[in-house]
């Protein structure tokens, strides 16, 4: 894959293209407008959140002093190779700057957060849950009376939290609605796998054309149709595999990996760029990307006071500084592809227990009634993964990296009550960053804060995004597995 992503870039001539005065001078602006803790980040100012291991987590909020009455709380996780700036557009929001506290963090590794190594699974599910709960605490999320739970006059919840993750943010989110569901009362997930159903639709797409090749060579004439339905079933499979080649890029040694995303004047993140805006974006969308994913500049890095000069001065934690100064930013976030934290068991602390049981236990034991699945199992046992808290998936359906057969296909099995899957048939990848899609994703979000009335969900999205729909009807449908029927299987 390595040499693919090479020939490629060889290919296009991207790889031999220098860097001209007018990209870097652009790319330094938007690195100051993105990464400048004294300045607020289109009125989102900067802040750290400290963990118990000492660490910070770097994120922006339109709400820094937890001023006026309660407001819903959004939390919005990015992925890979971005930062928190991939939700500027949805930030831009009136309906949500107004009526809503949200914070838009970088996750460990990524933009103005510090680095954790390992980035194993139980490392960053502690940091991620420990810092929803800290902001939870910030902005005085509580279910202590029944009034708190009450809708105020413009219908919206005092004290309801809606995560919001996007690709590897997406991952990590269907990870805590299903073993820390109690954090949020509702998960709002978009171009992302759930593990457990990728790997379940990989597997069974495996067995299906094992079977068919099996029952070829116990006899060939007979059976020899089995053959063609076994390399036809396959080629989804390898279509995936070759979709997701930059993963096993990135299993490469450390100087490889590097030299694929910094060679060719970063070339590699230029391209994904391109698949986030489209080929019709303007220079200065290219560096407002680009400054996104490298994080802050050397002279970000340096500790820098608000403008009235009355606050503390702020600077990036050490760790930030040093892969700055090293030019590592992208590698490092690539650690989260080698450890493990897609799969791997979350070992929760006694902290982290006892904080989810404490936040449960204000719910008032709301969060049982809605563990049920929205699909067939509804009186049996759930499969291992299957989310415990409502979500809202919204899908661009010309994803270039994940295919909706291994993604899709059954997730309504893995659903709790109060679920819906929202499709986008003209999006692809970065549904926070296209033009139509990030329309999309904040009018769900829009939808969440004002009450989620089920019923106007459909309506509320088609008035900015034409031709999608809601429902589950279509995807629930399995793979191509299925398409065989018995009767053709014993011919």
């Amino acid at each position: 894959m390595f040499l693919i992503y090479g020939s490629i870039a060889i290919y296009t001539g991207s790889f031999f293209r220098r860097e001209s005065e007018k990209e870097r001078l652009g790319l330094t602006v938007a690195r100051d407008k993105i990464w400048n803790l004294s300045k607020p980040f289109d009125g989102f100012v900067h802040d750290f959140y400290v963990l118990q291991n000492g660490l910070r987590l770097h994120y922006v909020t339109n709400n820094p002093n937890n001023s006026g009455p309660p407001k819903p709380l959004i939390i919005l996780i990015h992925g890979y190779p971005d930062s928190y700036s991939v939700w500027q557009f949805v930030m831009q929001s009136t309906i949500l700057r107004q009526e809503s506290t949200i914070v838009a963090v970088d996750l460990p590794g990524f933009g103005g957060s510090d680095s954790f190594p390992p980035y194993s699974a139980t490392v960053i599910l502690e940091a991620l849950s420990e810092f929803i709960i800290g902001m939870r605490e910030d902005y005085n999320v509580h279910y202590d009376t029944d009034s708190a739970k009450e809708l105020t006059d413009t219908g919206m919840s005092q004290s309801k939290v809606f995560i919001v993750g996007h690709d590897w943010g997406c991952v990590l989110s269907y990870r805590l609605a299903s073993e820390a569901p109690s954090l949020a009362d509702r998960f709002i997930l978009t171009n992302g796998p759930l593990p457990q159903l990728f790997q379940a639709n990989r597997e069974r797409t495996t067995a299906f054309a094992v079977n068919m090749f099996r029952a070829f060579f116990n006899a060939p004439i007979a059976s020899r149709h089995c053959l063609t339905k076994g390399f036809r079933c396959l080629i989804p499979l390898v279509r995936q595999v070759y979709k997701i080649g930059y993963f096993f890029s990135f299993q490469l040694p450390s100087g490889l990996v590097r030299y694929l995303l910094r060679g060719g004047n970063r070339s590699f993140l230029r391209g994904i760029h391109q698949y986030a805006t489209g080929e019709n974006n303007s220079l200065l969308d290219q560096n407002t990307y680009l400054a996104g994913c490298l994080g802050p500049s050397s002279d970000d890095c340096k500790p820098q006071t608000a403008g009235d000069g009355k606050q503390k001065p702020k600077s990036y934690p050490a760790s930030v500084v040093q892969r700055v100064m090293q030019d590592n930013c992208a590698y490092e976030a690539t650690e989260y592809y080698r450890s493990g934290a897609w799969s791997d068991p979350w070992e929760k602390s006694l902290e982290t227990i006892a904080a989810l049981y404490d936040i449960e236990q204000s719910q008032g034991g709301s969060l049982s009634s809605r563990r049920h699945s929205s699909g067939a199992l509804l009186f049996s046992e759930p499969y291992k993964g299957a989310l415990k808290a409502p979500a809202t998936i919204i899908w661009g359906q010309k994803d270039p990296v994940l295919m909706q057969q291994f993604c899709l296909d059954g997730i309504g099995d893995y659903l709790a009550k109060g679920s819906q899957v929202v499709m986008l048939p003209r999006t692809g990848h970065w549904t926070p960053s296209e033009v139509e899609g990030r329309k999309a994703v904040t009018r769900v979000i829009e939808w969440a804060i004002l009450g989620e009335k089920d019923k106007e969900l459909e309506e509320e999205i088609q008035k900015v995004y034409e031709s999608s729909y809601v429902g589950l009807k279509e995807i629930e449908v399995r793979s191509v597995i299925h398409t065989f029927t018995a009767e053709e299987y014993e011919d």
